[in-house]
Protein backbone atom coordinates (compact mmCIF):
# COMPACT_ATOMS: atom_id res chain seq x y z
CA UNK A 1 0.00 0.00 0.00
CA UNK A 2 2.71 2.44 0.35
CA UNK A 3 4.19 1.97 -3.15
CA UNK A 4 0.94 2.68 -4.21
CA UNK A 5 0.92 5.98 -2.29
CA UNK A 6 4.74 7.03 -3.27
CA UNK A 7 2.63 6.49 -6.81
CA UNK A 8 0.42 7.90 -6.63
CA UNK A 9 1.81 10.85 -5.17
CA UNK A 10 4.54 11.00 -8.22
CA UNK A 11 2.09 10.66 -10.95
CA UNK A 12 0.11 14.21 -8.93
CA UNK A 13 3.50 15.86 -9.18
CA UNK A 14 4.55 14.94 -11.90
CA UNK A 15 0.61 15.97 -13.45
CA UNK A 16 1.59 19.22 -11.94
CA UNK A 17 4.75 19.62 -13.66
CA UNK A 18 3.40 18.86 -16.32
CA UNK A 19 0.24 21.12 -16.18
CA UNK A 20 2.81 24.12 -15.07
CA UNK A 21 4.90 23.32 -18.25
CA UNK A 22 1.89 23.62 -20.64
CA UNK A 23 0.87 26.46 -18.73
CA UNK A 24 4.58 28.40 -19.65
CA UNK A 25 4.27 27.22 -23.38
CA UNK A 26 1.11 28.21 -23.57
CA UNK A 27 1.56 31.49 -22.12
CA UNK A 28 4.69 31.49 -24.54
CA UNK A 29 2.81 30.33 -27.46
CA UNK A 30 0.20 33.40 -26.49
CA UNK A 31 2.92 36.11 -26.49
CA UNK A 32 4.87 34.76 -29.87
CA UNK A 33 1.17 34.98 -31.60
CA UNK A 34 0.77 38.47 -29.99
CA UNK A 35 4.45 38.85 -31.94
CA UNK A 36 3.36 37.68 -35.07
CA UNK A 37 0.13 39.48 -34.98
CA UNK A 38 1.91 42.85 -34.13
CA UNK A 39 4.58 42.00 -37.16
CA UNK A 40 2.07 41.37 -39.49
CA UNK A 41 0.18 44.26 -38.49
CA UNK A 42 3.16 46.55 -39.00
CA UNK A 43 3.76 44.73 -41.96
CA UNK A 44 0.54 45.42 -43.42
CA UNK A 45 0.19 49.25 -42.09
CA UNK A 46 3.84 49.55 -44.20
CA UNK A 47 2.75 47.36 -47.61
CA UNK A 48 -0.25 50.03 -47.50
CA UNK A 49 1.99 53.24 -46.95
CA UNK A 50 4.09 52.05 -49.42
CA UNK A 51 0.97 51.44 -52.26
CA UNK A 52 -0.68 54.53 -51.43
CA UNK A 53 2.58 56.14 -52.23
CA UNK A 54 2.89 54.59 -55.03
CA UNK A 55 -0.39 55.10 -56.30
CA UNK A 56 0.03 59.06 -55.50
CA UNK A 57 3.15 58.73 -57.39
CA UNK A 58 1.54 57.38 -60.64
CA UNK A 59 -1.18 59.87 -60.30
CA UNK A 60 1.53 62.44 -59.86
CA UNK A 61 2.95 61.08 -62.89
CA UNK A 62 -0.46 60.84 -64.83
CA UNK A 63 -1.26 64.47 -64.01
CA UNK A 64 2.34 65.70 -65.37
CA UNK A 65 1.50 63.67 -68.63
CA UNK A 66 -1.67 65.07 -68.85
CA UNK A 67 -0.58 68.40 -68.54
CA UNK A 68 2.45 68.27 -70.61
CA UNK A 69 0.48 66.94 -73.47
CA UNK A 70 -2.53 69.50 -73.05
CA UNK A 71 0.41 71.98 -73.51
CA UNK A 72 1.69 70.38 -76.32
CA UNK A 73 -1.60 70.35 -77.76
CA UNK A 74 -2.09 74.09 -77.76
CA UNK A 75 1.37 74.51 -79.51
CA UNK A 76 0.31 72.77 -81.91
CA UNK A 77 -2.99 74.18 -82.20
CA UNK A 78 -1.47 77.72 -82.07
CA UNK A 79 1.07 76.98 -85.03
CA UNK A 80 -1.30 75.22 -87.04
CA UNK A 81 -4.01 78.08 -86.70
CA UNK A 82 -0.80 80.60 -87.39
CA UNK A 83 -2.06 82.62 -84.21
CA UNK A 84 0.47 84.96 -83.26
CA UNK A 85 -1.12 86.23 -80.29
CA UNK A 86 -1.74 82.56 -78.71
CA UNK A 87 2.23 81.49 -79.59
CA UNK A 88 3.49 84.51 -77.50
CA UNK A 89 1.73 83.67 -74.77
CA UNK A 90 2.52 79.98 -74.78
CA UNK A 91 6.61 80.84 -75.04
CA UNK A 92 6.45 81.33 -70.76
CA UNK A 93 4.08 78.39 -70.10
CA UNK A 94 6.29 76.09 -71.88
CA UNK A 95 9.01 77.22 -70.07
CA UNK A 96 7.44 76.26 -66.85
CA UNK A 97 7.03 72.21 -68.12
CA UNK A 98 8.50 69.28 -65.88
CA UNK A 99 10.09 67.34 -69.07
CA UNK A 100 13.08 69.74 -69.81
CA UNK A 101 13.59 68.22 -73.37
CA UNK A 102 9.91 68.07 -74.07
CA UNK A 103 9.88 72.16 -73.15
CA UNK A 104 12.78 72.52 -75.15
CA UNK A 105 11.57 71.18 -78.33
CA UNK A 106 8.58 73.45 -77.99
CA UNK A 107 10.20 76.07 -77.51
CA UNK A 108 11.98 75.68 -80.87
CA UNK A 109 8.53 75.15 -82.71
CA UNK A 110 7.33 78.30 -81.53
CA UNK A 111 10.83 79.92 -82.28
CA UNK A 112 10.43 78.50 -85.96
CA UNK A 113 6.98 79.55 -86.19
CA UNK A 114 7.85 82.40 -88.41
CA UNK A 115 6.94 84.76 -85.85
CA UNK A 116 9.97 86.69 -85.11
CA UNK A 117 8.43 88.52 -81.88
CA UNK A 118 7.51 85.05 -80.93
CA UNK A 119 11.26 83.89 -81.60
CA UNK A 120 12.59 86.86 -79.91
CA UNK A 121 10.79 86.10 -76.57
CA UNK A 122 11.98 82.85 -76.61
CA UNK A 123 15.39 83.68 -77.23
CA UNK A 124 15.01 86.48 -74.34
CA UNK A 125 14.22 83.89 -72.14
CA UNK A 126 16.65 81.96 -72.68
CA UNK A 127 19.51 84.13 -72.45
CA UNK A 128 18.25 85.49 -69.39
CA UNK A 129 18.44 81.94 -67.76
CA UNK A 130 22.00 81.84 -69.43
CA UNK A 131 22.92 84.85 -68.33
CA UNK A 132 21.51 84.17 -64.27
CA UNK A 133 23.11 80.45 -64.43
CA UNK A 134 26.26 81.76 -65.87
CA UNK A 135 26.84 84.10 -63.43
CA UNK A 136 26.61 81.67 -60.73
CA UNK A 137 29.05 79.26 -62.27
CA UNK A 138 31.47 82.08 -62.91
CA UNK A 139 31.13 82.70 -59.34
CA UNK A 140 30.84 79.34 -58.24
CA UNK A 141 27.78 80.43 -55.67
CA UNK A 142 24.64 80.23 -54.93
CA UNK A 143 23.45 77.28 -57.41
CA UNK A 144 20.33 76.31 -56.05
CA UNK A 145 18.85 72.68 -56.31
CA UNK A 146 17.02 71.69 -59.53
CA UNK A 147 17.05 71.01 -63.36
CA UNK A 148 17.36 73.96 -65.13
CA UNK A 149 17.41 74.17 -68.83
CA UNK A 150 20.02 73.99 -70.78
CA UNK A 151 19.98 76.92 -72.85
CA UNK A 152 20.35 76.99 -76.40
CA UNK A 153 20.14 79.68 -79.00
CA UNK A 154 16.81 79.42 -80.91
CA UNK A 155 15.35 81.13 -84.42
CA UNK A 156 17.43 82.40 -87.43
CA UNK A 157 19.69 85.41 -86.61
CA UNK A 158 17.13 87.78 -87.64
CA UNK A 159 14.84 86.68 -84.90
CA UNK A 160 17.91 87.04 -82.56
CA UNK A 161 18.24 90.26 -83.63
CA UNK A 162 14.31 90.98 -82.64
CA UNK A 163 14.98 90.67 -78.80
CA UNK A 164 15.62 93.92 -78.08
CA UNK A 165 12.91 95.20 -79.70
CA UNK A 166 10.29 92.44 -78.84
CA UNK A 167 11.10 91.19 -75.59
CA UNK A 168 10.23 92.51 -71.92
CA UNK A 169 13.76 93.61 -70.45
CA UNK A 170 14.80 91.21 -68.04
CA UNK A 171 16.99 92.98 -65.76
CA UNK A 172 20.45 93.60 -65.48
CA UNK A 173 22.90 92.63 -62.33
CA UNK A 174 24.14 95.70 -60.67
CA UNK A 175 27.38 95.43 -58.78
CA UNK A 176 27.61 98.30 -55.96
CA UNK A 177 30.63 97.70 -54.07
CA UNK A 178 33.56 95.90 -55.32
CA UNK A 179 34.90 92.16 -53.76
CA UNK A 180 37.49 93.13 -50.64
CA UNK A 181 39.85 89.69 -49.16
CA UNK A 182 38.40 88.54 -46.04
CA UNK A 183 34.90 90.05 -46.98
CA UNK A 184 31.37 89.15 -47.30
CA UNK A 185 30.04 89.03 -50.60
CA UNK A 186 25.75 89.85 -50.82
CA UNK A 187 23.54 89.08 -53.59
CA UNK A 188 20.27 90.40 -53.25
CA UNK A 189 18.33 88.90 -56.12
CA UNK A 190 14.77 90.41 -56.91
CA UNK A 191 11.93 87.85 -58.59
CA UNK A 192 10.58 89.02 -62.08
CA UNK A 193 6.77 88.66 -62.84
CA UNK A 194 3.96 90.42 -61.63
CA UNK A 195 4.57 92.97 -59.06
CA UNK A 196 8.61 93.19 -59.42
CA UNK A 197 8.31 96.85 -59.31
CA UNK A 198 7.73 96.49 -55.67
CA UNK A 199 10.42 94.10 -55.15
CA UNK A 200 12.52 95.82 -56.98
CA UNK A 201 12.33 98.48 -54.73
CA UNK A 202 12.83 96.62 -51.58
CA UNK A 203 15.87 95.17 -53.30
CA UNK A 204 17.30 98.90 -53.96
CA UNK A 205 16.85 99.42 -50.21
CA UNK A 206 18.23 97.00 -48.61
CA UNK A 207 21.28 97.50 -50.61
CA UNK A 208 21.38 100.86 -49.88
CA UNK A 209 20.62 100.02 -46.50
CA UNK A 210 23.98 97.25 -46.38
CA UNK A 211 26.10 100.11 -47.62
CA UNK A 212 25.76 101.79 -44.49
CA UNK A 213 27.12 99.94 -41.18
CA UNK A 214 26.13 96.00 -41.05
CA UNK A 215 27.88 94.77 -38.17
CA UNK A 216 30.06 92.72 -40.58
CA UNK A 217 33.04 93.09 -43.41
CA UNK A 218 30.68 93.82 -46.91
CA UNK A 219 32.76 93.17 -50.05
CA UNK A 220 31.01 92.88 -53.24
CA UNK A 221 27.13 93.20 -53.48
CA UNK A 222 25.12 93.11 -56.01
CA UNK A 223 21.15 93.70 -57.31
CA UNK A 224 20.45 90.82 -59.08
CA UNK A 225 17.19 89.96 -61.38
CA UNK A 226 15.86 86.18 -60.85
CA UNK A 227 13.94 85.25 -63.93
CA UNK A 228 10.59 84.49 -64.44
CA UNK A 229 11.77 81.23 -65.91
CA UNK A 230 14.18 80.55 -63.80
CA UNK A 231 11.67 80.63 -61.02
CA UNK A 232 8.95 78.67 -62.09
CA UNK A 233 11.58 75.28 -62.66
CA UNK A 234 11.05 73.03 -59.66
CA UNK A 235 13.75 73.64 -56.75
CA UNK A 236 12.91 77.39 -57.26
CA UNK A 237 9.14 78.48 -56.92
CA UNK A 238 10.02 81.54 -54.41
CA UNK A 239 6.72 83.10 -53.26
CA UNK A 240 8.47 84.93 -49.94
CA UNK A 241 11.23 87.33 -49.04
CA UNK A 242 13.99 84.76 -47.86
CA UNK A 243 17.63 84.68 -47.64
CA UNK A 244 19.85 81.85 -47.82
CA UNK A 245 23.09 81.02 -45.71
CA UNK A 246 24.66 77.75 -45.84
CA UNK A 247 23.40 75.36 -43.78
CA UNK A 248 25.33 74.27 -40.62
CA UNK A 249 27.83 77.50 -40.92
CA UNK A 250 27.86 79.40 -37.72
CA UNK A 251 29.34 82.73 -39.11
CA UNK A 252 26.97 82.62 -42.55
CA UNK A 253 24.16 82.49 -39.86
CA UNK A 254 25.57 85.32 -38.27
CA UNK A 255 25.71 87.40 -41.28
CA UNK A 256 22.39 86.05 -42.14
CA UNK A 257 20.98 87.58 -38.69
CA UNK A 258 22.72 91.04 -39.50
CA UNK A 259 21.03 91.31 -42.90
CA UNK A 260 17.73 90.50 -41.63
CA UNK A 261 18.41 93.04 -38.69
CA UNK A 262 19.27 95.81 -41.61
CA UNK A 263 16.38 94.57 -43.19
CA UNK A 264 13.73 94.49 -40.33
CA UNK A 265 15.00 98.74 -39.85
CA UNK A 266 14.33 99.89 -42.93
CA UNK A 267 11.80 102.42 -42.89
CA UNK A 268 9.31 99.84 -45.11
CA UNK A 269 10.51 96.93 -42.69
CA UNK A 270 11.26 93.80 -44.92
CA UNK A 271 10.71 90.33 -43.09
CA UNK A 272 13.55 88.05 -44.25
CA UNK A 273 13.13 84.39 -43.56
CA UNK A 274 15.60 81.93 -43.68
CA UNK A 275 16.06 79.33 -46.21
CA UNK A 276 19.10 77.40 -45.51
CA UNK A 277 21.30 76.51 -49.17
CA UNK A 278 22.19 72.90 -49.72
CA UNK A 279 25.11 73.83 -51.73
CA UNK A 280 28.54 75.74 -49.92
CA UNK A 281 28.62 79.25 -50.27
CA UNK A 282 31.62 80.32 -48.44
CA UNK A 283 32.05 83.69 -47.65
CA UNK A 284 28.47 84.58 -49.12
CA UNK A 285 24.82 85.25 -48.63
CA UNK A 286 22.28 85.75 -50.48
CA UNK A 287 18.71 87.11 -50.12
CA UNK A 288 15.80 86.90 -52.44
CA UNK A 289 12.63 89.45 -52.66
CA UNK A 290 9.91 87.21 -54.05
CA UNK A 291 6.76 87.84 -51.72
Amino acid sequence: MAELGSAQGWVTTGTATIAAIAGIVSGINSDQAKTRAAAAEAQSRATSAQLAQQAEARQLSSANRDYQLAVTRMVLDAIGKDDRRLQGALVGLVATLPEESLAKSLTEALASSGDAAVAGRANANLSALESYVGQNESDGREVLAGPTIAPTRLGTASATRTIAADASPVGTTRQLTPKKAGAWDVDIFWCQGDGDAARRVRAEALAGALRGETGFALGRLRIRPLPYITNSRPGYRLSADVIRPEAGKRDEADVAAAIQRVAAALPQPVRLTVQPATSPTPSYVSTFMCA
